[in-house]
């Protein structure tokens, strides 16, 4: 069986999927891992062939996160919050951003993995999307 795997380039989420690609290998399947060029020798440790992110740049994740937290911390809390919540504030507003922007990373690298499926052709997709 073929089978094409992707994860983002945090280590918590590339663990688990570096080892599943490392199970599928031991079983005989043939695994097709698209992912950071950073994590291009951790891939190919298992026995995966690596596929890089053609357009899809961690950078440009970096650079969302960057922007999307620079407008939410410039936002002053309400008013009428109490001075002891305000951290719980600040907290719940960088939670809010982060998943928007994962939002709008994850629709982009949906884009680009469409197409990859299209020429790779696998029999199954194993993503961790976030």
């Amino acid at each position: 069986m073929k089978l094409l795997l992707s994860a983002p380039s945090e280590m918590g989420h590339m663990n688990i999927s570096l080892a599943l690609a490392q199970a599928f290998r031991r079983g005989g399947h043939e695994v097709i891992f698209y992912g950071w060029h950073k994590h291009r020798e951790l891939i190919e440790s298992t026995g995966a062939t690596y596929l890089e992110f053609a357009r899809f740049e961690e950078v440009e994740i970096a650079s969302i996160m960057r922007r999307a937290m620079g407008a939410m911390m410039s936002t002053p809390p309400p008013s009428w919050l109490p001075k002891a919540a305000i951290g719980f504030y600040r907290t719940r507003q960088r939670e809010l951003a982060f998943r928007k922007n994962l939002l709008v990373s994850s629709d982009r690298m949906a884009t680009e993995l469409t197409s990859v499926i299209r020429d790779v052709r696998p029999d199954a997709l194993v993503v961790d999307s976030f």
